[in-house]
């Protein structure tokens, strides 16, 4: 029989992994859904408070408003496919991510323009605009019809 720690056997007794499954159940995009998967227990009761005081914010935020996640796709691991696979990402795959920027950028505004959810406005300052990525991407890759003809001077 193999001897597992009182963390461990406290993770079994309260069925931590189902836990997750439930919450990762509520997640709204692929993305989310692996965050919740990976939860572990705060480290310290100060951790444990500054997340409900997320919650409580985010609470707070979805009585009056709607994330702006539409566009937000696992566009980590399709590019990290592209790269094992040695090809070059697909106009689409690149697309996704100008689309993952601007919901970023739509969550950081509404996050850091809110003065009750301070919490997450701190966390929404780290969400980078990475300009030069967005709209280089967005000047050579159109969303409906792909590669624009003026991407390259072998196109124009």
């Amino acid at each position: 029989m193999t001897k597992v720690g009182p963390a461990e056997h406290a993770f079994g007794v309260l069925e931590y992994g189902r836990m997750r499954e439930v919450l990762a159940s509520y997640a709204a995009t692929a993305p989310g859904k692996a965050v919740a998967m990976r939860l572990a227990p705060g480290e310290s009761a100060e951790e444990v408070r500054r997340w409900l005081r997320q919650c409580d914010e985010m609470r707070a935020i979805l009585r009056t408003s709607r994330l702006p996640l539409a566009g937000v796709s696992d566009v980590a691991h399709e590019l990290e496919e592209v790269a094992r696979r040695g090809r070059p990402a697909e106009p689409d795959e690149l697309y996704r991510v100008v689309d993952l920027i601007r919901v970023g950028l739509s969550l950081r505004a509404l996050f850091v323009s809110n003065p009750d959810a301070p919490e997450l406005a701190w966390g929404a300052r780290g969400i980078d605009d990475l300009p030069a990525l967005r709209e280089g991407i967005a000047l050579k890759i159109d969303p409906a019809y792909g590669v624009r003809d003026d991407a390259t001077e072998k196109l124009g």
